[in-house]
C-alpha cells in the first residue's frame, strides 16, 4: 500500500495515494495528507493536513492526490483556498471554531462562502464535499453536533439552489479528534449524474429520528468529462433502508458497506455501461476505532476474495457520523470511455 495511480486521458483529475511526500515535490497538487502528529485544517501548498493516523500500513502518514502537475494553480480569495487545473477546482474552507461558537452558524457561513467562491468561477458544479470536525457526535443542549453541522449545511444549500439545481452532491462528514470546521470541495465545468442507492432511503429523505435535517448528499455521482469519466461513491455505512444494521460488528459492517457501493456502481452502469470496475477503485475507509482494523480489512478481503489483484485501500482513524457505526467508505475512480 505504498502508491496507487488512477487517471483517464484528457481527465484532469488524477487520483494518487502515497506514504511520501515526493508525490507532490516541486509541483503543485491539491489532495490530503493524513498523519498522526499534522493539526487538523492547516492547508500548505493546496493539500488539506488532517490529524487522521493512517492504519495498518508501515507509516501513519499518507497522501491523497486529485489534482497534480506544473499547470496547476494555487490561489486563495477570501477564506477559501484552492487549486485549479483545467477549469477543475479542488478548494478548501477552513474556519476556527472558538469556544461558545455555534457549530450550525459557522457551518453556514463556510458553506455560502465556498457556494459563492463556486458561483463566481462561473460555469462550475460542485461533484463532491468532504467533511471535517471535532466531537461529531458530541450533544450540545440536546442536539448532536452532526445534526447542528446538517442544518447549517441546508441553510447554505437552500439559498443557493442555482449552484444544486441538479441535486445534492456527493458527500462525506467524519469527525476528527480537535480543530475547527474544514470543508473541502471538488467542482468542474460538467454537472455531475446524481446516483442513488436502492436498497437505502435517499439521505435528504431520512425520517427525523436521525435530526431535525436529513443529510443532504447523494449517494454517488458520475462525471463525464474529454471522453472519459469520473465516478464519486460518497462515504457509505452499513445502513439498509434508513438504519444501522450489525451494530458492534466492525467486519460485518464492512461487508455491507461494500454491498451498498456494489449496488450503487450497477446504478451507474445504468448511466455509463463501461463503468470502472470495483476492484480498481481507490478506497478511503474510516474507522473509528484502531482495534478495529482488522476487522474491517478481513471484510476487505473477503469481499474481494474472487479478484486476482487486491483493491487500492486506504485505512484512516476517524469518527462516523452515527455513533453506531464503526466503518465508513467512500470510493473514487476515473477512467477512459472505449470507442
Amino acid at each position: 500500500m505504498t502508491s496507487f495511480e488512477a487517471e483517464a486521458v484528457g481527465m484532469p483529475v488524477k487520483i494518487s495515494w502515497c506514504t511520501s511526500a515526493e508525490v507532490v515535490r516541486d509541483v503543485t497538487a491539491a489532495g490530503f495528507r493524513f498523519s498522526r502528529e499534522t493539526p487538523s485544517a492547516d492547508v500548505s501548498d493546496g493539500i488539506m493536513a488532517l490529524e487522521m493516523p493512517v492504519l495498518g500500513a508501515p507509516s501513519d502518514t499518507g497522501f491523497e492526490i486529485w489534482l497534480c502537475g506544473d499547470e496547476a494553480k494555487f490561489s486563495q480569495v477570501g477564506n477559501v483556498r484552492y487549486v485549479e487545473k483545467d477549469a477543475t477546482v479542488f478548494g478548501y474552507v477552513c474556519l476556527p471554531e472558538p469556544p461558545g461558537e455555534n457549530l450550525e452558524d459557522l457551518t453556514y457561513r463556510a458553506y455560502i462562502e465556498a457556494l459563492d467562491f463556486v458561483r463566481s468561477l462561473g460555469n462550475r458544479h460542485v461533484w463532491r464535499f468532504w467533511n471535517y470536525f471535532a466531537d461529531i457526535n458530541e450533544p450540545v443542549d440536546g442536539v448532536e453536533r452532526y445534526s447542528l453541522f446538517k442544518i447549517g449545511r441546508q441553510r447554505a444549500f437552500d439559498s443557493a439552489s442555482d449552484l444544486l439545481a441538479a441535486g445534492m452532491p456527493a458527500a462525506s462528514a467524519i469527525g476528527i479528534r480537535e480543530g475547527g470546521l474544514s470543508i473541502v470541495f471538488l467542482a468542474g465545468t460538467e454537472p455531475a449524474l446524481l446516483i442513488e442507492n436502492p436498497r437505502q432511503v435517499s439521505a435528504y429523505k431520512y425520517p427525523k429520528q436521525y435530526g431535525p435535517r436529513s443529510p443532504s448528499f447523494s449517494r454517488a455521482g458520475l462525471v463525464h468529462l474529454d471522453g472519459s469519466s469520473l465516478l464519486l461513491v460518497s462515504g457509505t455505512a452499513s445502513i439498509v433502508g434508513h438504519e444501522t444494521v450489525h451494530v458492534n460488528d466492525s467486519y460485518a459492517q464492512t461487508l455491507t458497506s461494500l454491498q451498498n457501493i456494489a449496488l450503487v456502481v450497477i446504478e451507474a452502469k445504468k448511466m455509463e455501461s463501461q463503468i470502472i470496475p470495483m476492484h480498481e477503485m481507490l478506497y478511503r475507509v474510516y474507522v473509528r476505532n484502531a482495534s478495529d482494523y482488522a476487522n474491517v480489512a478481513k471484510g476487505f478481503s473477503e469481499f474481494f476474495r474472487d479478484v486476482a489483484k487486491a483493491p487500492n485501500v486506504h485505512y484512516v482513524l476517524g469518527d462516523i457520523c452515527r455513533s453506531d457505526l464503526l466503518v465508513e467508505i467512500e470510493a473514487s475512480g476515473c477512467f477512459a470511455k472505449l470507442d
